[in-house]
């Protein structure tokens, strides 16, 4: 889902600052990030505390705008997809295909905002200009750009990452084999949350059981939260 060394995670710390990862010659690729990659930058995206050799992302502005926005954030995922890139550069609509059966489906039935512009955002302004764009969803496509996505804590926000490039893979797909149907409008509410006498629970149960999926994908033991 990443490329490189490129993209970035962060998360909401006290008071007007966050940790996110950091930027410049000793940077690794996000898919290899550790606690010594991580620096503390303020709403200003001036670095507070960090190693030698890394400093804010260019990008930064894109966090800090979130945060300011919505005060329930704790954490910002913005990276580039190979399909979210092809499909928001091709102006292809991104369809509510499946059902219960593979992540993401809700996302696609809520819809998702595009941000038209694919220019790197690096001031409050641009970032502000992205944000009005994103609205109260929680991703948002970033025109020949990527995603962008959000959520409670990096455990959540990740899982959406996840789930939403699924949405994306899956649209990619089925643009190549025809014309992709949405699934009916009566079945929409199948897909939002809601009691269930059976199966999963949802909520952050859910969440924290796919967290641990993709992380054994990923060969890595599952770091869970502290129960609050």
């Amino acid at each position: 889902m990443t490329h490189n060394a490129l993209g970035h995670v962060s998360h909401r710390i006290a008071g007007d600052h966050l940790l996110i990862k950091g930027k410049g010659a000793n940077e690794v690729a996000l898919r290899y990030t550790q606690p010594k990659d991580i620096i503390e930058i303020d709403f200003e995206a001036n670095t507070v505390d960090g190693p030698v050799g890394l400093r804010s992302p260019s990008e930064a502005f894109i966090h800090i705008s979130i945060y300011q926005r919505f005060s329930e954030v704790q954490s910002v995922i913005h990276c580039h997809p190979k399909h979210a890139i092809t499909l928001s550069a091709c102006e292809l609509e991104v369809v509510p295909l499946y059902g219960q059966g593979r992540p993401g489906a809700l996302i696609a039935v809520e819809g998702v905002p595009t941000y038209p512009r694919s220019h790197r955002i690096t001031d409050i302004d641009m970032a502000d200009a992205f944000t009005d764009v994103m609205g109260t969803s929680k991703v948002a496509l970033m025109r020949g750009h990527g995603i962008t996505v959000y959520g409670s804590g990096v455990h959540d926000a990740t899982v959406r990452a996840m789930h939403f490039n699924e949405l994306l893979t899956m649209n990619y797909d089925s643009y190549l084999v025809g014309t992709p149907k949405p699934i009916p409008v009566e079945d929409y509410d199948d897909l939002r949350p809601r009691e269930r006498p059976l199966g999963s629970i949802g909520g952050a149960s859910a969440m924290l059981g796919e967290w641990r999926y993709y992380c054994r994908l990923a060969g890595e033991e599952p770091i869970l939260p502290n129960p609050s």
